[in-house]
């Protein structure tokens, strides 16, 4: 089934229902793309769980690497897809490993200034907990906690569009995060509410699962629960991931031509791109 785009401005259900469409007439694709690094990652985890009675490095190399270039791959062929234009595989992981370099990068200052945004909380809270004694101390930590949500909310909104700055624009880390800065300007409640759902929806198809499947095992009084749980737990949010990251990057991707065309007309920029490379009978001139 061919997929048309809809180059101009969407609303936030538009962009869902189009995400949507794209990772079912691609869902084999989208699928094998991110299965082909997490399946590895998840048997180094079961590795790393049974040898050591831990998977923290192989947290680390799949959260800090693995799914940086799958995002980035993930990016690259949705974009291909969306705009009706050819690409293999192959050539979408090679370009993702060319630009793995500047997205660890971006990451890395990312987490770096959400560093400096949390220290104060983190302050607050070691404060609270030195200094108080009465039955009000978790209530202050709670209020805290749930404070901290809002320089996350504002650092997932802001720098949304980073891996699509990086692998579709080509920036350097920093330019990407000025560049999804400029993108997020004008429309930051509406990408919230984008970025909220996807959350939640990333939640329920890693989490969710993996927490129901404990709770069914402590029901059913299995030996060896421990060991069960982990195993179950590892295997089911990775199989979560697998599902919920091609639809996370199409919707984070199209939510991105959308802001582009809202802001740069960037409908009529691929129109004049693609009429300058026709003959000019094609052309209508």
């Amino acid at each position: 089934m061919q997929f048309t785009p809809r180059l101009q401005p969407q609303s936030i259900g538009d962009i869902f229902d189009a995400a949507v469409r794209l990772y079912r007439t691609h869902f084999t694709t989208f699928f094998g793309i991110v299965a082909v690094v997490l399946v590895p990652m998840t048997i180094f985890k079961l590795l790393g769980l049974y040898l050591w009675n831990s998977t923290s490095f192989v947290d680390l190399v799949q959260n800090f690497l693995v799914t940086n270039l799958a995002t980035g791959v993930l990016a690259i062929v949705i974009s291909c897809l969306y705009l009706s234009q050819s690409i293999e595989i192959s050539a979408a992981y090679r370009q993702g490993a060319r630009y793995i370099w500047r997205m660890l990068v971006a990451s890395f200052a990312l987490g770096l200034l959400a560093l400096a945004i949390f220290l104060p909380f983190f302050l607050c809270i070691v404060g609270v907990v030195v200094r108080s004694s009465d039955s009000t101390t978790l209530e202050l930590v709670s209020l805290i906690g749930l404070l901290m949500l809002v320089p996350i909310a504002w650092l997932l909104t802001r720098y949304v569009f980073i891996t699509q700055a990086i692998v579709l624009e080509q920036n350097r880390p920093i330019d990407a995060l000025k560049r999804s800065w400029q993108l997020t300007r004008n429309s930051f409640w509406r990408i919230l509410m984008v970025v909220v759902a996807v959350s939640l929806l990333t939640y329920l198809l890693t989490t969710i699962p993996a927490l129901l499947l404990n709770w069914v095992l402590t029901l059913v009084g299995m030996p060896n629960l421990l060991s069960a749980a982990q195993i179950a737990s590892i295997v089911v949010t990775q199989l979560g991931l697998m599902l919920a990251m091609p639809i996370q990057l199409a919707i984070y991707t199209l939510l991105y031509y959308d802001m582009r065309v809202r802001h740069e007309a960037y409908d009529l920029e691929l129109l004049s791109s693609q009429l300058a490379g026709m003959p000019r009978a094609e052309q209508g001139v």
